[in-house]
């Protein structure tokens, strides 16, 4: 069993054609949960400790699609559509309020509230 397992609860969720490995830390009622994922390369348990770290606050972990225990893209893919995936991810896991992002790719790092990723970056 992986670490992760022993206070993430641990699931695949079915987003179109694509299956995506998520981890949830439950946290307190009056937090903001904050949704957090690597896109190169790296799985849920490379940010598990950093999740950890924060006491108190829900934090969402995915695999990135071709990462970890996720299924390969069909195709590949750029930041519009990994956001538009992150929405509908949090939709199917049932949050409807604000929730914020922060999201390691490559060299940079991108923080936002995701439920504004999809309208605010153009293009495929």
């Amino acid at each position: 069993m992986s670490p992760v397992a022993n206070e993430f609860a641990i699931r695949r969720v079915e987003i179109g054609s694509q299956k995506l490995r998520v981890a949830i830390k439950r946290g307190g009622p009056r937090t903001t949960p904050l949704m957090v994922f690597n896109g190169i390369g790296a799985n849920l348990e490379l940010l598990e400790p950093f999740a950890r770290a924060l006491q108190g606050v829900e934090v969402i972990l995915f695999d990135v699609p071709g990462v970890g225990g996720s299924t390969l893209p069909r195709h590949h893919y750029r930041f519009p559509w990994l956001a538009r995936l992150t929405g509908t991810l949090l939709d199917a896991l049932g949050y409807r309020g604000a929730v914020d992002a922060w999201v390691c790719h490559g060299v940079g790092h991108w923080r936002s509230s995701s439920r504004a990723l999809a309208p605010t970056v153009a293009g495929d």
